[in-house]
């Protein structure tokens, strides 16, 4: 069953719910109560169909539901943000992120990695940390662009372009987060 317009949505990892307004490829465009709209890709939200009031999930996690795995999202995020220094660091390869005997398949890594940045901009907010770079390595390109997608369409607070090339070549990426004010001021 397809995402339609007029059907409640809620994104799996945050406290964000709406109906429906547009369908776009694999973009979802939805307005919340608060009267903004939001645009998701389709397998980072659960949607509910108002006429036979069923719910379905999208793909990836539709993958996990059926195969009786643990979702990316039940993974703790939280112990794993670390953030040192003045302009933290925070690498993104799999093998970093995640415990020796922890497995995610392939086609939900990415929406993991994605999630884990998300936790990394609250935490740098909750703590006043303006500037982190995001190593995401050089690769086909996809995790860097899937990264910048999301800072264009969900934070637009955020400012970021290409990481010191000496020390990282093209694989990271450093933002800035405007708007946090000066550390001790409320």
């Amino acid at each position: 069953m397809e995402i339609q317009l007029g059907n409640s949505v809620k994104v799996i990892d945050e406290e964000l719910e709406g109906k429906v307004t547009k369908v776009e490829d694999n973009w979802v465009y939805f307005s919340c109560e608060d009267g903004f709209e939001y645009k998701y890709l389709k397998e980072q939200l659960i949607y509910f169909d108002e006429q036979s009031q069923s719910h379905h999930q999208t793909n990836a996690v539709e993958f996990f539901k059926s195969s009786n795995r643990e979702t990316p999202q039940g993974l703790e995020y939280s112990s794993r943000v670390v953030l040192q220094g003045k302009k933290p660091v925070v690498d993104l390869h799999l093998e970093t992120l995640l415990e020796e005997s922890e497995q995610i398949p392939k086609n939900t890594a990415l929406l993991f990695q994605l999630n884990h940045v998300k936790e990394v901009i609250q935490k740098a907010s909750t703590a006043r940390i303006r500037q982190i770079v995001i190593v995401h390595g050089r690769g086909s390109g996809t995790l860097r662009d899937a990264l910048r997608r999301m800072l264009d369409d969900q934070f637009p607070h955020i400012e970021y372009f290409d990481a010191n090339y000496q020390k990282f070549g093209f694989g990271a990426t450093e933002i800035i987060i405007h708007g946090l004010g000066k550390k001790g001021k409320t």
